[in-house]
């Protein structure tokens, strides 16, 4: 039997399993964009929203695997705690790093997409600049 290509709510299925915990995690992602820049009117907006979601399940997954690394590393005594080093707290840190940047370009594409993005006049002078800023 094959599988949909969508989710129930119109999601693309971009996980390979989406009934574990990271299937959650990209669904309450994809409604909580849905809920903020849809409805999505087509597949292109619905891919985009996906490819967003994902991203933010990443981002969430090695913040997680930072925290607890980071906690191991603080509280590790003795022959086992030399598991976790400097060396792969900065990894792990650069990964999350990483998927933060991925996560916020995804969502400036949708943002584009969608046409909902937060739209700033530029300014003509440097005294409408520092007046932007709370100087005048």
């Amino acid at each position: 039997m094959a599988s949909r290509t969508v989710l129930a709510n119109g999601a693309p299925r971009l996980l390979g399993n989406h009934r574990g915990a990271m299937g959650r995690r990209y669904f309450r992602a994809y409604v909580a964009l849905e809920e903020r820049y849809g409805p999505f009117e087509d597949q292109v907006a619905r891919m985009e929203a996906g490819r967003a979601a994902h991203a933010w399940v990443e981002l969430e997954a090695s913040t997680v695997q930072l925290a607890e690394a980071r906690r191991k590393l603080n509280t590790a005594r003795g022959r086992h705690g030399s598991g976790w080093n400097a060396q792969a707290i900065q990894r792990l840190s650069k990964r999350a790093g990483l998927n933060d940047a991925t996560y916020s370009a995804a969502l400036v594409r949708l943002e584009a997409m969608t046409g909902t993005g937060k739209r700033v006049k530029p300014a003509r002078t440097p005294a409408d600049l520092l007046s932007r800023v709370g100087c005048r």
